[in-house]
């Protein structure tokens, strides 16, 4: 059995070898799976609500307000268009600046520190770049609730993937104690996505 100072001075896949698996990345994947999950039962809370009309209806109609006048209620229609033209462009730059991070690493593979980084990582931040860019693909209706709401679960589920392969990195980089901050890191992210996940279902019940 190896001393702890051993490990510490070790690279991360060796220690996590020592360990029988590979804890780092089941920790990881596990916790990105359940931001997935969560942001599904969002999704589905909305379709159990609205039925047939899921794919129509405007986030005025989902949520109205008692008392409303037709020029308060398209008032209301036109700052939440604005708020979904808004997504796109945020997904557009913090995945294009992810893609960037990615393809850093991934031609500079035979050189340190680059060389250390393991392909977990790397596919972590391609997916975040993927999953933020091609949201609009499928969601672009602005204005609909339903591209509102799964152009907020690509968001959510892209800065997540990004997070996890920045823990990933540190689990790389830094040995036990990496690993360590990786996986608590991880455990944060799950938290605080089930905590918003709950207050998403409830408010669509």
């Amino acid at each position: 059995m190896p001393s702890v100072s051993a490990m510490l001075n070790e690279p991360s896949h060796k220690i996590r070898i020592s360990l029988g698996f590979d804890l780092v990345d089941v920790g990881l994947l596990a916790a990105l799976t359940l931001v997935i999950i969560c942001r599904l039962a969002w999704l589905i809370a909305y379709f159990r609500r609205m039925g047939k009309r899921s794919f129509k209806a405007l986030h005025v109609e989902v949520f109205p307000h008692a008392g409303e006048t037709a020029e308060e209620k398209t008032e209301r229609n036109e700052a939440f268009f604005a708020v979904t033209v808004r997504q796109e462009s945020t997904l557009l730059v913090v995945g294009s600046i992810v893609l960037a991070t990615w393809a850093v690493l991934f031609t500079t593979l035979k050189t340190e520190p680059s060389s250390d980084v393991s392909p977990l990582t790397r596919n972590l931040l391609l997916a975040s770049s993927v999953t933020l860019m091609i949201a609009r693909t499928f969601f672009r209706s602005a204005g609909k609730e339903i591209s509102f709401i799964g152009t907020e679960g690509a968001t959510a589920i892209g800065y997540s993937a990004f997070a996890l392969a920045l823990a990933s990195i540190l689990a790389d980089l830094f040995s036990l104690c990496g690993t360590i901050l990786a996986l608590i890191i991880a455990a944060c992210l799950v938290v605080r996505e089930l905590m918003e996940a709950r207050e998403l279902v409830r408010s669509y019940q």
